[in-house]
């Protein structure tokens, strides 16, 4: 997504790449809280999108509907510091791939 729409977004594809970018020293703090105010808005609409096309399947329940599993809600029991790890280590290898290839 970077190579595709980098040239339109400046490469800011979530909130986690606003704030690395920014403390990266790649893009200017005045403009971080609008980015994020806007991305957290595309979100939600991308949620409402989401939400409208999973809701017209036959039995659909919104209970887990795009919910972070963990403890009860997890495949294998994983316990929230797991999947707080996860998340961390993912997010960490996602900006170092757009720092390494907008570089």
């Amino acid at each position: 997504m970077t190579y595709a729409i980098g040239h339109i977004s400046d490469r800011h594809l979530n909130l986690t790449v606003s704030i690395g970018l920014w403390m990266g020293g790649r893009f200017e703090g005045k403009n971080v809280v609008l980015y994020i105010i806007a991305q957290v808005i595309v979100g939600m609409a991308g949620g409402l999108i989401l939400y409208l096309i999973a809701s017209g399947k036959y039995g659909f329940e919104v209970g887990g509907f795009a919910a972070s599993r963990f403890g009860e809600n997890s495949p294998s029991d994983y316990s929230m510091i797991s999947e707080l790890v996860m998340e961390v280590v993912i997010i960490f290898i996602f900006l170092f791939a757009i720092l390494g290839v907008t570089h």
